[in-house]
């Protein structure tokens, strides 16, 4: 049968057997054996065999063999033979529907279900029923997948280089290829004294997502001193107490004693004899759960860096 055969909209084109047969939107292209067959709407580009076959989205766009061959949707891309596919055991084809701007790179990447705006590069990338907003990059030569509903908005990659030293918050699971962001933060600076290491330092941890202000103040009047903090913290903490340390530079044994008022309006009062003296500050930003049941949450990681 030859192409374009059965209302063929304007500025459409046709090439190949049985291409765009059927119902050609108008500036749609299809090229190539059963390419953009039925229902090509405007402005889709379906090239290779059996590319955009069935229902090919506005804007869509289907690059090689069976590529977005099924349904594929508004402003979606699929490139590679067998992307972005078609329907499979009742599942939808790519970002079909009212999904769009999904993407399928690689031969059989996002090829069942791959959903609104997900991303999917490499070989069997994302094949079946990839989640809404995630980004799957693959290059391990097998499939790498994540449900759809599941994980939205997450990055999964496999590959990833591997390395003995705890450099960055990003964490890696083998398992699943999943990379995501944790606030177990470590950094790596070079070791002030032996140019062969490197020094890793990592946060401090607590029971609260904490904040810290510190420095030093003196007494002159042998009654109080005043110390004032950041205009914003107040904006950005509370609970927020006081610790001092008196500073004995002179080598006496005498005993100071300070006490300090509650901090206020960003500031506090320091109440005591004449001397210099270390101040810290600790302050909340947020409470946590410290102790979540076990059957409520899925922990993440091997060994003895997990998280939530």
């Amino acid at each position: 049968m030859g192409a374009g055969f059965n209302s063929q909209k304007i500025s459409a084109i046709a090439i190949g057997s049985s291409a765009g047969i059927l119902n050609q939107g108008t500036n749609a292209v299809a090229i190539g054996g059963g390419a953009g067959q039925s229902n090509q709407y405007s402005d889709a580009i379906a090239i290779g065999t059996n590319a955009g076959v069935y229902n090919q989205s506005q804007s869509g766009i289907a690059i090689g063999r069976a590529s977005g061959q099924t349904g594929q949707g508004q402003e979606c891309i699929a490139i590679g033979f067998g992307a972005g596919r078609a329907v499979q055991g009742g599942l939808i084809s790519q970002g079909s529907g009212f999904r769009r701007g999904s993407i399928a790179i690689g031969s059989s990447a996002g090829s069942t279900g791959q959903a609104e705006h997900a991303i999917a590069i490499g070989y069997l990338a994302g094949a079946i029923q990839q989640s809404t907003q995630s980004i799957i990059l693959n290059a391990s030569g097998i499939a790498l997948n994540v449900t759809a509903g599941v994980s939205a908005s997450s990055l999964y990659v496999k590959p990833i280089a591997s390395t003995s030293v705890t450099a960055n918050p990003l964490v890696y699971d083998t398992g699943t290829g999943k990379v995501s962001y944790t606030t177990g933060k470590t950094f790596v600076i070079d070791h002030p004294t032996n140019n062969d290491k490197h020094l890793v330092h990592a946060c401090l941890e607590g029971p609260e997502v904490g904040v810290y202000y510190r420095g030093e103040g003196v007494i002159t009047n042998n009654e109080n001193t005043i110390i004032k903090l950041p205009d914003y913290v107040d904006k950005i903490a509370y609970q927020l107490t006081v610790n001092l340390t008196p500073i004995n530079d002179d080598g006496t044994k005498k005993q100071l004693i300070l006490t300090s008022s509650r901090v206020k309006n960003n500031e506090f009062t320091v109440y005591g004899p004449n001397c210099e003296f270390f101040w810290t500050v600790y302050g909340k930003r947020q409470d946590i759960d410290v102790e979540p049941l076990k059957q409520l949450t899925n922990v993440k990681g091997i060994g003895p860096y997990k998280w939530i």
